[in-house]
This record gives C-alpha cells, structure tokens and sequence, in this order.
C-alpha cells in the first residue's frame, strides 16, 4: 500500500498531480493535500476523481 498526495498547485495547462510519498518531483508537504493510502492505481484515480470532479488530476511519470 501506497500513500499519496495531489499537489495544490495547478500546471501550466491546469492540470493537479498525484504524488507517492517520497517522489523526489513532490513540491512541499504544505502545498499538498493527502489523498490516503491505496493498494491500486485504479482505486485512487475513482477516489479523486469522485472527490473532485470538475479538477482536471494525473499521476505524476515518476510515480508510475
């Protein structure tokens, strides 16, 4: 199990990342939110995109 964070912050084309802990491209803890611990990819994409329908989230590439 996995813990993650999405980063407050949006990209430059709007867009909010989903972070592991310890990935070395996750801003400051105080610019994230914690998602919680997931066993899948699948099951954290359904929570945040429930959670948060009108934000536009992706994983982080380092995180994959």
């Amino acid at each position: 199990m996995n813990t993650y964070y999405l980063d407050y912050k949006l990209s430059k084309s709007g867009i909010r990342t989903i972070h592991k802990a310890g990935c070395h491209a996750m801003p400051k803890i105080d610019s994230c939110l914690l998602l919680g611990e997931f066993y899948s990819s699948s099951g954290l994409y359904n929570y945040t995109t429930d959670q948060f329908p009108q934000w536009r989230i992706e994983k982080c590439q380092c995180c994959e």
